[in-house]
């Protein structure tokens, strides 16, 4: 008859209950990231509170409408006129970039900035029998902001929706020139405007995940108001003679900005993190009053007044980012 070592059941018997014991104690794992329903970051954090980075960048591709404001000459010749009306300024490029943490369910904070530039240099050709020597023209625009502001996410299903609140400072500034030179005289005028200023912006997002893919489709909205200074001057000589008006004063300053695109946002295979890119029409609106008082005119040749600041952006943007 086959006995049993009596030491090994001894040990087997109280062995058992301990590993029962123990593996009552160990803390249940984590779910999987997909497993939880909750906002990007929550998907890629073990935990349901939240608590990751994300950071994104984002190119822009605008064209800027600007309203009413010209400046133009008329060398000294009968029917010989130009003017920076007549100019079409082409696409700008633009970069924008943001940065936030997400603190606790759905709570965060959120650093932004945009820098957008615009230019053109135009020569136009000499007239027919010499009346118009030489003209050249040149228009500028910049624009950026900065913002710093605290955000909110809920889900709702497939339906994401974000709000934000917080500050901005923004600045807005234009110049044109043109020079002219014929057989009778010399020209130049320009006029350029800077206003800029420190104030309240507010964000809302709505993000909806087509079933069973990476891809949503979103639209957004944002509104700010800022109050600075606003300054502007005009410039003109012909020959030997000058004349030159400069202002500065207080001013409001509104921007109105939507977003309406596509955004794919696939988990990366090494699970530490979720990639997203996205698309965009993207519509800018940048209006202060147009109060400098300064038009330049009267003088025979010539006349010039400030860029208005009533600016309008349609383009595309197109951004690439990670959360973490």
């Amino acid at each position: 008859m086959k006995r049993t070592p009596i030491g090994l059941l001894s040990v087997l018997a109280i062995a058992a209950p301990l590993g029962m014991a123990q593996a009552q104690d160990m803390p249940a794992k984590a779910p999987p990231p997909s497993a939880l329903p909750a906002t990007e970051c929550d998907l890629i954090s073990p935990y349901p509170q939240g608590g990751c980075w994300y950071a994104g960048a984002e190119a822009t591709y605008l064209h800027a409408s600007r309203d009413g404001s010209a400046i133009s000459l008329s060398p000294g010749t009968p029917g010989v006129s130009i003017s920076s009306a007549n100019f079409n300024p082409p696409w700008g490029a633009g970069g924008r970039a943001w940065l936030g943490y997400e603190i606790f369910q759905g709570w965060g904070i959120r650093a932004r900035f945009w820098d957008f530039y615009d230019d053109q240099n135009v020569t136009i050709a000499p007239t027919p029998g010499g009346g118009l020597n030489f003209a050249n023209g040149t228009l500028g625009l910049r624009a950026y902001d900065t913002d710093l502001e605290a955000t909110k996410d809920v889900r709702l299903g497939s339906l994401v929706l974000e709000g934000a609140l917080g500050a901005r400072y923004a600045q807005l500034d234009q110049s044109q020139a043109l020079i002219a030179t014929s057989n009778v005289v010399a020209e130049s005028a320009s006029a350029s405007r800077d206003i800029h200023g420190t104030g309240v912006t507010g964000f809302f997002e709505a993000r909806y995940t087509l079933p069973t893919t990476y891809v949503s489709v979103f639209a957004n909205v944002r509104d700010s108001a800022l109050w600075g200074n606003d300054s502007g001057e005009v410039f003109g000589t012909i020959n030997a003679s000058r004349a030159f008006l400069q202002n500065t004063l207080g001013n409001r300053l509104s921007i109105l900005e939507t977003q309406i695109g596509a955004e794919w946002d696939p988990p990366l295979a090494c699970r530490c993190g979720t990639l997203f890119v996205r698309a965009a029409y993207e519509f800018q609106q940048w209006t202060a009053p147009n109060n400098l008082g300064l038009v330049l005119i009267g003088v025979p040749g010539f006349s010039a007044k400030p860029e208005s600041a009533n600016v309008i952006f349609n383009g595309f943007a197109f951004a690439v980012g990670l959360y973490r």
